[in-house]
């Protein structure tokens, strides 16, 4: 971009606030795009795998549709799948979430340097059909060390398609009640199409939520809704000023969310990042409407080296509700991920209140943070120890349920949990967790062994044997749980029983013990062609009802 599209650039986050920021993808890395196949509580599937270079202990982002973040690490990698486990043990991830990996570009080199000697015994089978130019490449260089990138403007244009329709419903004896939840979509990107090496990017759906009970009190709806159409120039290694326009998840800083407006970030040359963003907020709900919410932010980030394994970011957003002052809100980030040792990641939101804020009163308080730290070894054992915290902020955008004003004062909820996982054996891994958390009423704990053994019964598989409990003020459960999963043709079984004996205290004794069954079973498919698919059933038995849910999750990227 020349210099003064740069200047723009710095001129918009001057005049929004004070500068800020959020870690990006480190330029010795490459951004691994993924999608979330099936989920359950704790842990989600993902739709790339070893194929993709992805490794056991990698972390990925998730992006939930509603707002906020979701953070995992790979617990188990197949050839073209792969078991991300969660942060928070009992979050569950939509089917066809969107994340984001990031895979080290030395991975790459390496996997590439491993393939290059039987491409070339490949290559000595085949007769000569044409004649290597390479001459000026030396032993020892990279293997594309002579070769000159292509500006993106120069590349031909290209069109990536991802279709996808997903479908669950569940059904229950408690008054023959049924629901189904059924969508439909595309994501498309456009790369050069106008010659500008520009970026063109669309994300749409079809939603169909149905309820049936046995009343004249069924609904149905349907809606379509866009996520996301934007418009894309800079941001590569030719051009340090990154313009996106429309509606997108903002890049600078995710946590400030989807925008219908202009993105503005620009690089320097010591590696740090700095920018700005202007336009409304969709509503976080089934419609995403827009125009009642209009904000302006300003990020900055600063790294410590070119590999940028320590960088702190910080920004700030306001926002107006139909034209009136709304929130002030602060992140803050700090990142340490060196490749081997402890790491740390922590994010922090900070609201700013003032005098009209009635519930909570002047000052600054944290209405979420997300933390932890870690370590992996390279037999595969590794801990890591999270905290989290989540309040309502007193806002006057209808971004949550309706609360009381005394819900908006005091609710919160604190967690920290340690989870580690020592391999005892080649077969052989034992994972803890132990955890503990506070609100506004009460406190509790939860505590969960397991043991997971490969190949156990038949070759590639994994059967895992867990033993969990939790303690509340009202509530306690003890329970057990088995899982396997097989390899199968292009793609992989899963099956599951669970039995949770929950306590309900204050009920009458034949009432306050409720036994739960739990029964589930999934498939995985993929084809080479692009399509893949995963279905899955699950059912509960209590004392005296029932409940069956299935769903599928299928798409084509091409």
């Amino acid at each position: 971009m020349p210099r003064a599209l740069a200047t723009l650039c710095l001129a918009l986050a001057l005049a929004a606030s004070p500068p800020g920021a959020l870690a990006q993808e480190p330029p010795d890395s490459e951004v691994l795009e993924v999608r979330v196949t099936s989920a359950r509580a704790g842990a989600a599937e993902i739709d790339r795998g070893a194929s993709d270079g992805l490794e056991v202990g990698d972390r990925v982002r998730f992006f939930p549709r509603g707002g906020g973040l979701a953070e995992g690490t790979l617990a188990a990698v197949e050839e073209r799948s792969a078991t991300v486990e969660l942060q928070d043990p009992s979050f569950v991830l939509p089917a066809g979430t969107r994340g984001k990996a990031w895979v080290p570009a030395e991975r790459l080199a390496e996997r590439a340097g491993a393939k290059e000697p039987e491409r070339r015994a490949k290559r000595a089978r085949r007769p000569p059909q044409w004649k290597n130019q390479d001459e000026e490449w030396r032993e020892g260089e990279p293997l594309l060390a002579t070769v000159e990138p292509l500006r993106p403007e120069q590349r031909p244009a290209s069109v990536r398609t991802r279709l996808y329709a997903l479908g669950d419903a569940t059904w229950s004896s408690e008054d023959d009640r049924s629901d189904g939840f059924y969508r439909a979509g595309a994501d498309v990107e456009y790369d050069n199409f106008f010659g500008r090496g520009e970026v063109l990017r669309f994300d749409g759906e079809l939603n169909h939520r149905r309820t049936d009970v046995d009343d004249d009190d069924d609904e149905s709806s349907t809606r379509m809704r866009f996520d996301r159409l934007s418009y894309t120039l800079g941001g590569t290694r030719f051009e340090r000023a990154r313009w996106e326009f429309g509606r997108f998840l903002q890049n600078g800083m995710p946590e400030f969310g989807v925008l219908d407006g202009v993105e503005c970030t620009a690089r320097l040359d010591d590696g740090d990042r700095y920018g700005a963003s202007i336009g409304y907020m969709p509503e976080p709900d089934g419609d995403y409407d827009t125009g009642s919410d209009f904000q302006v932010a300003a990020h900055y980030r600063w790294v410590y080296d070119e590999s940028e394994r320590f960088t702190a970011a910080a920004g700030y957003q306001k926002s107006f509700h139909n034209a009136a002052a709304d929130r002030d809100l602060f992140v803050g980030q700090v990142l340490y991920l060196p490749p081997e040792g402890w790491t740390f990641n922590g994010t922090a939101w900070v609201d700013l209140y003032t005098g009209g804020d009635d519930d909570k009163g002047s000052g600054l308080e944290p209405t979420q943070v997300l933390a932890s730290t870690g370590r992996r070894w390279s037999n595969g054992s590794s801990v890591e120890l999270t905290y989290s915290r989540i309040a309502f902020p007193e806002i006057e955008r209808n971004e949550f349920t309706p609360v009381t004003d005394a819900q908006l004062a005091d609710d919160h909820n604190d967690r920290l949990a340690l989870v580690s996982r020592k391999r005892t054996s080649e077969d052989t891994r034992v994972r803890g967790v132990l955890g503990g958390w506070v609100d506004e009423d009460e406190g509790g704990g939860d505590l969960e062994l397991a043991l997971e053994i490969e190949e156990l019964a038949f070759e590639r598989d994994l059967t895992e044997f867990v033993v969990f409990g939790s303690k509340g003020r009202f509530t306690s459960t003890v329970g057990g749980r088995l899982w396997l999963g097989l390899d199968a043709t292009n793609g992989r079984w899963r099956f599951g029983y669970e039995f949770a004996q929950h306590r309900l205290d204050g009920f009458t004794d034949d009432n306050d013990d409720l036994p739960q069954h739990r029964v589930s079973a999934s498939r995985d498919f993929h084809t080479p062609s692009g399509w893949s698919f995963s279905g899955h059933v699950d059912a509960s038995l209590w004392d005296h009802e029932n409940s069956v849910s299935a769903g599928f999750y299928l798409q084509r990227s091409f």
